[in-house]
């Protein structure tokens, strides 16, 4: 098992990084000030995303998109985007980890319809409509109990299925021009038995964007409540049901997990920076022992959960000893992760850290915004028959 960065992926981190810390940065950190959350948006930044190829990375040559496919190459774009800020890094994960569903989930049909939009459309970004009101990890973890998780029903008439039903918090929400729209056919049933995924752009009639989101943090990222009332989607839009190997590497992409990744590895040079200019008792406060051993924990957690990112990754692509059990862990880890460096580097900003003008205030309110998904303790504790603990690994209660 060999993570040695080859040359390639040395130039797109390099090209990554360069735009997102010389132009992310700066311009996420003026848009994320604007009162209203439909302001927010960096329209400029998805347009140069275009231009350098990141927005279309994982989309097939053919159609010219960049043909990526190896799972770390992605992660590390995310790392990158996701160090520049957190909120359009977020929005930039759409299209990586849709673009590889797309490659494994559309038909021929499909593709030759939809992509061709989006590789020439350079303000064209994807999102997954999933998130309800009352279901959230539960559409994880208890994918086989009868009855939970999505209520977001479709029902087949004819050549089309009409659907309603309510999805929140969906990322790229009000911005976005394709969504897949997540919903299943039996009302009574569980989601492994009759959940499909639906192609569904926002001008359908019947599709409304009821809200978007007034964040804390990850302002750059448009969240949007959806509504559907009888929604009128063809059948030719329902995509093909994930085969073993999609599930494989979707699992492993781990598009969340590499996001915070960068958000720690933001903070923890962002408190080194602080530590070095910051004189305390004589001295720099990185020459004092708790200052040092706070720096020391931040950097082995993010080291650790690097290559437990990049260990899974391989792992996948390789069909080596690959557990899908590792995926929810990883995601706990990391969830609890960033709160324990949010606490660490608070500790050694102090005061400063609150203060608007201080590099760690933006990055608190990221972190807390972006932990929403289960914990270590919810990946393991079954709380219902038929509960799916770990990827689809079932569990006697």
């Amino acid at each position: 098992m060999d993570f040695s960065e080859t040359e390639e992926q040395k130039m797109i981190r390099k090209m990554t990084r360069e735009f997102a810390q010389n132009e992310v940065k700066p311009i996420c950190r003026e848009y994320e000030k604007h009162v209203d959350p439909r302001e927010c948006y960096p329209w400029e930044l998805l347009k140069k995303a275009s231009k350098l190829g990141l927005r279309t990375l994982a989309f097939p040559t053919e159609y010219g998109g960049g043909g990526v496919t190896d799972l770390i190459t992605m992660q590390i774009v995310l790392e990158e985007l996701g160090a520049g800020d957190h909120g359009f890094g977020s929005s930039m994960c759409q299209m990586l980890m849709n673009g590889l569903a797309y490659n494994h989930r559309m038909t021929k049909a499909q593709k030759d319809e939809w992509f061709p939009k989006i590789i020439k459309d350079d303000t064209w970004v994807v999102g997954s409509a999933g998130t309800e009101a009352n279901s959230g990890s539960d559409n994880t973890f208890m994918q086989k109990v009868p009855g939970v998780g999505r209520q977001t029903f479709a029902e087949k008439r004819g050549d089309e299925y009409i659907i309603n039903g309510t999805k929140m918090y969906i990322s790229n929400g009000h911005v976005g021009k394709l969504f897949n729209v997540l919903a299943k056919t039996d009302k009574k049933s569980s989601w492994s038995e009759s959940g499909h995924t639906f192609l569904v752009p926002p001008s359908t009639p019947g599709f409304t964007i009821a809200k978007v989101e007034d964040k804390l943090g990850r302002r750059c990222l448009s969240n949007a409540e959806m509504v559907f009332e009888d929604m009128h989607v063809p059948a030719r839009q329902l995509m093909k049901e994930p085969d073993a190997e999609m599930e494989r590497l979707g699992g492993a992409l781990n598009v969340f997990t590499a996001l915070r990744i960068a958000l720690m590895t933001d903070m923890y040079e962002a408190c080194v920076e602080y530590a070095t200019n910051r004189v305390q008792g004589g001295k720099p406060i990185i020459r004092h022992q708790v200052t040092a051993i706070h720096l020391s924990e931040m950097r082995i957690k993010i080291e650790v959960a690097r290559n437990m990112l990049h260990a899974q990754a391989w792992r996948a692509m390789n069909n080596y000893e690959y557990d899908p059990k590792l995926n929810n862990q990883l995601a706990g880890f990391t969830t609890e992760t960033v709160a324990r460096c949010c606490f660490l580097a608070n500790d050694i900003f102090a005061g400063m850290g609150s203060s608007k003008e201080s590099r760690l205030e933006k990055l608190l309110r990221d972190a807390f915004t972006a932990i929403h998904v289960p914990t270590i303790a919810q990946a393991f504790v079954p709380t219902a028959p038929g509960y799916v603990a770990l990827n689809k690994m079932p569990v006697d209660p």
